[in-house]
């Protein structure tokens, strides 16, 4: 299936989607994720599904396209996601993180699952984590010529209820790692990281 811009979904809830094996091929490159799903929702499945991003240089980093994550998730609840294959996007093969629902509060994305998948030749993570990760899992799944890191938790300064939002409760387990390029990046952020921890954006 070729895509131009990007499917969004929006505040769905107990929606499967079966790709059988099925490519969703980016056919321009994009500044975006492929396949965003955000505002609420809960209780959403993708498996089988084989996703082709437009990046030029698998496994380098270009700062304008580093959010052309492969499937990014905004603050949506039970999210499994399972035999999924990544191949050549400019961001993360995986952009998890909280988000805002429908009335303007925010919200945690919780109980994500991900597992026996593939990563291969993104242009910054194979894992992002940002603002407003809980109780999840990313395990089984193969990182490959990863440009930036493999995992990277990375706060960006958002406060809840008086609380900094960032990541608890998160496993990174029976993975495999590698070949890994760690391309030079920019911005003055280290390189040649399996895993990257840090209190705020860019920092530590």
């Amino acid at each position: 299936y070729r895509v131009d811009g990007q499917i969004h979904l929006r505040s769905r809830s107990n929606l499967t989607i079966d790709g059988r094996g099925a490519t969703i091929r980016q056919a321009v490159r994009g500044t975006r994720p492929i396949l965003l799903i955000d505002e609420g929702g809960n209780d959403i499945a993708v498996r089988n599904l084989r996703i082709v991003g437009s990046n030029p240089n698998p496994g380098k980093w270009v700062f304008a396209y580093e959010h052309n994550h492969g499937i990014a998730i905004g603050g949506v609840i039970r999210v499994d996601l399972s035999n999924i294959t990544v191949l050549s996007v400019g961001g993360d093969g995986f952009y998890l993180v909280g988000g805002y629902l429908p009335n303007g509060s925010f919200r945690w994305a919780d109980a994500v699952r991900i597992y026996d998948s593939l990563v291969d030749g993104t242009g910054r993570h194979g894992v992002g984590v940002t603002d407003g990760l809980s109780n999840s899992v990313i395990e089984r799944t193969t990182f490959r010529r990863i440009a930036y890191y493999t995992l990277d938790f990375e706060a960006n300064g958002h406060v809840k209820d008086g609380v900094a939002v960032g990541a608890r409760n998160v496993r990174f387990s029976d993975n495999t790692l590698g070949p890994q390029p760690y391309s030079a990046g920019g911005s003055g952020q280290p390189t040649g990281h399996a895993v990257v921890v840090t209190g705020s954006s860019g920092g530590g």
